[in-house]
Order: structure tokens, then sequence, then C-alpha cells
């Protein structure tokens, strides 16, 4: 508990430490580590003459469009970690 003679800390540095960013990196390097492997995956995929009337517009996914999918994951995983951050401490008190 504070004792009476100290401060009470700004709301925004109780919510700050409450989110606890640091454990953010451990949302973002599965994501990261993903989209690597979608890359280099791509990159070495064979290309193969095919006979058949195939639609490349939809079988063919360009590195920007992969780049945005990781980028919106990311931005989701971080805000399950923050989240699942907040309920941790809401639940300790």
């Amino acid at each position: 508990l504070l004792n009476m003679g100290e401060a009470r800390p700004p709301t925004w540095k109780v919510w700050m430490l409450a989110s606890r960013p640091h454990t953010l990196t451990a949302s973002i390097s599965p994501v990261l580590v993903g989209y690597a492997l979608s890359i280099t995956s791509m990159s070495q995929a064979p290309t193969v003459d095919v006979d058949v009337d195939v639609d490349i517009k939809t079988t063919f996914v360009p590195h920007s469009s992969i780049l945005d999918i990781t980028l919106q994951f990311a931005m989701f995983c971080m805000l399950i970690q923050l989240g699942t951050n907040l309920h941790n401490d809401y639940a300790d008190f």
C-alpha cells in the first residue's frame, strides 16, 4: 500500500507498467519467424509448367500482400499479449 507521504503515480504510468511492454517480443517473434519462412519458401518454390487452365491471380500471392498480412497479424498478437497482461494484473488483485 502507499504511504500517506508518497504521491500517487500518474495514470498513464500505471497503465504502462500493467501492460508490461517488454513482453511484446514474445508475441512478435513467432510472427517474424513465420514471415521469414514464408518469404524463403516462396523464393525456393519450383516453377512448374502446367498445361491446365489455371487462374494465376488466385494462386500467386505477392510479397507485399504477405507483408500486409504479417503486419496485421503482428498487431493482433501484440493486442492479445497486452490484453492478457492487463487481465493477469487484474486477476492478481
